[in-house]
């Protein structure tokens, strides 16, 4: 749930990091791995990698693998 404050944390971190989206993925993969949410990171963590090595913008497929 976004609440007003949460809106402003958001506002606040993209204007602090100039408005970055990769530096905007980093600081989130940083938040939810410090917050112990490790698979959610990983599926960060794989978009950046595709988007740091390619040009063109990837398209995405999630599954379960369990």
């Amino acid at each position: 749930m976004i609440t007003p404050n949460t809106a402003e944390i958001a506002a606040d971190l993209s204007q602090q990091l100039k408005w970055n989206g990769f530096d905007i993925l980093r600081v989130a993969l940083e938040a939810l791995t410090d917050a112990n949410f490790h698979r959610e990171a990983e599926v960060i963590e794989q978009m950046l990698k595709v988007l740091e090595t390619s040009d063109k913008l990837p398209t995405y497929t999630l599954t379960c693998t369990e």
